[in-house]
């Protein structure tokens, strides 16, 4: 079995649930614009959590990248 990790697993949570979470934004906008008469503010608070969610993923990459470089590193030296 594969030793994960909590920081590891946070990050890999994180990097799976994150953009189902914008999906899920995108399909609520396009409701709310459809069924509300005055969809503007609902819209203005779900984009701006968009744009922080996005941050989010932008950073979660790069720690997972930075991790994945890490133990690619530390396997090379397990393995000379």
């Amino acid at each position: 079995m594969i030793d994960i990790i909590n920081e590891d697993r946070a990050l890999i949570k994180s990097h799976i649930i994150l953009p189902r979470v914008l999906t899920a934004f995108e399909r609520d906008i396009a409701l709310i614009n459809t069924t509300l008469k005055t969809p503007g503010p609902y819209v203005n608070v779900i984009a701006e959590a968009q744009r922080k969610i996005t941050a989010d993923i932008y950073e979660i990459r790069k720690q997972s990248l930075s991790a994945a470089s890490k133990s690619t590193k530390s396997y090379r030296i397990m393995t000379e």
